[in-house]
């Protein structure tokens, strides 16, 4: 089992030596630049939850269509929602391992990652 964890160096510091001392057998820094899904990011959801409430969209989700949030893998019914969960994922945890085992029970799964790297 893994877990990926952010904070500044000093609290990861501090993490990383308790973690040692509580028998982790490996510890690994990633190199990130920006802190995703981290409460650090709180600003930058809320702006964009204001863009997104400006843009038009049709109100409900088309036939066929199933969404579902990167935060916690529940489905996702109206786009509204649909764009509360995709501002808010901006400073939230993912929940990749939820989100994978809700893709994993369908027949057919498409992934449209919205990140910014990839608009």
């Amino acid at each position: 089992m893994g877990f990926v964890v952010g904070g500044t160096v000093a609290v990861l510091q501090t993490l990383e030596e308790e973690a040692v001392r509580s028998g982790a057998e490996r510890i690994v820094r990633l190199k990130v630049h920006v802190a995703s899904h981290t409460p650090r990011l709180a600003n930058a959801s809320a702006a964009f939850a204001s863009s997104l409430a400006k843009a038009a969209i049709c109100p409900e989700v088309p036939s066929g269509i199933l969404l579902f949030s990167c935060i916690d893998g529940a489905s996702v019914l109206d786009l509204t929602s649909a764009q509360i969960k995709l501002a808010d994922q901006i400073s939230h945890t993912v929940e990749w391992a939820r989100c994978l085992r809700v893709a994993g029970r369908l027949a057919q799964v498409h992934f449209w990652n919205s990140a910014p790297d990839t608009l």
